[in-house]
C-alpha cells in the first residue's frame, strides 16, 4: 500500500474522520466543509467558504 496525503495549514479535521490515500485537504478546511466523515482516496477537500486571514 502507498500513498501520500497532504493536510494544508490550519486545516481543522473532524476527530472521527477517516481519510483515504493521495488526498489533498486544502488549508483552512473547517469541520462543517468535510461532506461527510469518510474521505474516500484521492479525494479534494476545500473550503466552502474563504477564511479570514492570519495575522501574526
Amino acid at each position: 500500500y502507498s500513498g501520500i496525503t497532504l493536510v494544508g495549514k490550519r486545516a481543522r479535521i473532524p476527530a472521527d474522520a477517516v481519510i483515504g490515500r493521495n488526498c489533498k485537504i486544502m488549508p483552512a478546511v473547517r469541520e462543517s466543509d468535510f461532506p461527510s466523515r469518510v474521505i474516500q482516496s484521492g479525494t479534494t477537500v476545500e473550503a466552502k467558504a474563504q477564511a479570514a486571514p492570519f495575522r501574526v
